[in-house]
């Protein structure tokens, strides 16, 4: 009896614990996800205006992209020379780089098609990094490719979007996050 009011006092101690630090963590919203094709030796260029911590993740559906990214003031169109960009990822698999709170605006991002395949087709993720308190302003993301331009608005429907997706999130007050770390700790508990 004396065991199963410890584990009693020691799951709910763990569970305050959890729900205590969940208030805290960060939030990560995704603000786009986009979808494009590079050719080899090729770019295809954007330009990023949101402000604040940003994570940008590039995943090479098939094929090999790399990504390059520039403050204004280094370049506006980032390759892989030197000189030209500021931070770059250039793995064979996921490439994932976060943009700090200081660098300037707006950033440019340079996706490169590798020479070791014709075509690239890639997915690029957008993801604010943000504390509860903190808001960011996306007023325009474009892309470049040659001549043309396509531009993407944070319009009303992005926001409703986005308000269901925060619903999603959000199970009986508790972040899913949270969940997650509960069952975590819940699975170490009882097998070590």
């Amino acid at each position: 009896m004396s065991n199963f009011s410890l584990f009693n006092c020691t799951f709910i101690y763990l569970l305050v614990l959890i729900l205590v630090s969940s208030t805290s963590s960060y939030q990560n919203i995704l603000l786009h996800s986009i979808t494009g094709i590079v050719s080899k030796n090729n770019f295809s260029y954007y330009t990023l205006q949101n402000r604040g911590y940003i994570s940008i993740i590039l995943i090479s559906e098939e094929g090999d992209a790399d990504l390059y990214v520039s403050q204004p003031h280094i370049s506006h169109h980032p390759t892989f020379d030197p000189d030209t960009y500021c931070l770059q990822s250039t793995t064979c698999g996921i490439d994932i780089l976060h943009i700090p709170k200081w660098f300037k605006r707006p950033i440019y991002l340079g996706i490169y098609g590798h020479p070791s395949y014709e075509i690239t087709s890639y997915t690029l993720d957008i993801i604010q990094n943000s504390n509860p308190g903190e808001e960011f302003n996306l007023n325009l993301f474009e892309s470049e490719e040659g001549n043309e331009t396509q531009s993407i608005n944070n319009d009303e429907d992005n926001d409703e979007i986005n308000e269901k997706a925060e619903q999603v999130i959000d199970l009986f007050g508790i972040p899913l996050q949270s969940i997650w770390n509960f069952i975590s700790i819940i699975i170490q508990v009882l097998f070590l």
